[in-house]
């Protein structure tokens, strides 16, 4: 990363036309900053000053020393070096960007920051020496603008830093969006190339929208634009050399945002079939679902259709739970609460949904004989057959030697046909059953057949009348009223 550094900065001096020895340039002391004091030591040898600045005939542009222990004389001249060979291209890479970040970046316009500029550079060249600031010219060592150059060192230190996501790949589901928290607090000193209203950034968040699919890369650069030429070294054989500070490489981040597709499938099912076929009379379709996300909130609501299914389309990644509503008609609620997850490896989800359909049980005892005799007796082998609203058969029960059978029956509407009886006795009228939500889980009914009518008679029956008299009395005297009895077997008289 420094040698590709050393590399920018000899391009960036190249494309200004600056050569490796031009006459130049001379400078000149400006002002002391008050109160302002510092010592250059080096073994027994100490350098005491009080702090001035150093400026740029030519435009006035400050500048520092870069020879701890070398007098600087006015009426120089320098010739310009964008790569000095007195200094490491390493130590010149960090000094630059201390000039960089020192006197006059953002907020450093006090001129405290121009000596506090300056010993760092100092310390930068020469490590092996110390440099520090007094009380008063030559007096004691006082720890002043400790914060000031921890703040410088900082700034340096990060400059290289790029965003905790660079070079990454983040999958995105189309649609959705997403903030990206940069772990190293360095996104706001980046810009994204070019405009897009799909990434923006917010401090140090990225706010991401996933607008196309496939792969999209952002590339993001840190440009410090406080400078327009690189900084420059001055070299005199003579004379302590110099330098001012300049623009610095331009550092950047790529972020490849890769954009797919989700798919939650849900089936719904009859629990006892184990399939999409509705039983008796009931519809598994129309059952409303509820999807909540992680914290249980609810996110939205589906329906299962005809095909008894139901889609979700680029539902984002995250921990979601399902949970019914409302049933479909004849069927009961399903009381489950189901997790499920969407992720980068799980992008096709798919869920089996079972409801119970309303069923009950049907019980028929079953008895023939003569009720006036009391002489009832179970009934065997007595067939009843159950057809649903359009006259399909659907199931049919056949009583045992105790006159009993029984069946399950779903939601819905039946018509009950008794099939044969014992001979000699009549069958019951067909009856209907209803299957529904009522409270009930059994229906029991008691049949009874009748003896048939007596042979001599004719089969069909008939109606005898009876003429009795009636005696009243009344205010006129006696009268005679004829009243009628109806009986279904032949009447002997």
């Amino acid at each position: 990363m420094k040698k590709l550094l050393c590399i920018a900065l000899l391009l960036i001096g190249l494309c200004l036309t600056l050569t490796e020895e031009v006459q130049a340039e001379s400078f000149y002391e400006g002002n002391f900053i008050s109160n302002t004091w510092m010592i250059r030591q080096k073994g027994n040898r100490k350098i005491w000053q009080t702090a001035r600045f150093l400026h740029r005939s030519s435009d006035g542009m400050f500048a520092y020393c870069t020879e701890p222990f070398s007098i600087i004389e006015s009426g120089q001249y320098y010739t310009e070096q964008i790569n000095p060979e007195s200094i490491s291209a390493e130590t010149w890479e960090r000094v630059a960007l201390i000039a960089y970040y020192g006197y006059g970046y953002t907020n450093h316009s006090d001129e405290k920051w121009y000596p506090i500029t300056q010993i760092m550079i100092w310390k930068a060249i020469d490590p092996t020496s110390d440099f520090y600031f007094t009380d008063s010219l030559n007096g004691n060592r006082i720890y002043i603008y400790e914060a000031e150059m921890q703040e410088i060192e900082q700034l340096v230190q990060r400059h290289y830093q790029k965003p905790s996501f660079d070079n990454t790949t983040i999958t995105m589901v189309l649609g959705s969006e997403r903030s990206i928290t940069d772990q190293k607090n360095v996104l706001n000193t980046f810009s994204i190339n070019g405009q897009t209203q799909d990434v923006i950034i917010d401090g140090n968040e990225l706010k991401i929208k996933a607008q196309q699919l496939g792969k999209q890369e952002i590339l993001l650069t840190k440009q410090e634009n406080n400078y327009q030429v690189p900084p420059i070294f001055y070299y005199n054989a003579t004379n302590q050399n110099l330098m001012t500070a300049g623009s610095i490489p331009n550092l950047t981040s790529k972020l490849t945002i890769n954009t797919i597709e989700t798919n939650v499938h849900f089936q719904k099912i009859d629990k006892d079939t184990k399939s999409k076929e509705n039983s008796g009379q009931a519809h598994l379709e129309g059952a409303i679902y509820q999807i909540y996300n992680a914290a249980m909130e609810p996110l939205l609501t589906i329906t299962i259709d005809e095909y008894m299914e139901a889609y979700i389309k680029n539902l984002d990644f995250g921990t979601y739970y399902l949970q019914e509503l409302a049933p479909g008609t004849g069927y009961l609620l399903d009381q489950n609460i189901y997790e499920f997850i969407v992720s980068e490896k799980e992008t096709e989800v798919e869920l089996i949904l079972e409801n119970e359909v309303i069923k009950k049980k049907i019980e028929i005892y079953k008895k023939y004989g003569n009720p006036s005799s009391s002489t009832m007796l179970p009934e065997a082998g007595i067939i009843f057959e159950f057809y649903d609203e359009e006259g399909n058969f659907v199931t049919s029960i056949t009583t045992d030697s105790t006159g009993y059978g029984s069946t399950i029956l779903p939601y819905g509407k039946y018509k009950v046909k008794q099939k044969n009886t014992t001979e000699g006795y009549q069958k019951v009228e067909d009856f209907e059953i209803i299957v529904d939500e009522t409270e009930e889980d059994t229906f029991t009914y008691h049949l009874d057949n009748l003896a048939i009518p007596v042979p001599n008679t004719r089969e069909e029956q008939k109606e005898y009348t009876v003429w009795l008299p009636f005696v009243m009395l009344g205010s006129l005297g006696l009268y005679v009223e004829k009243t009628q009895y109806h009986h279904k077997y032949p009447l002997t008289v």
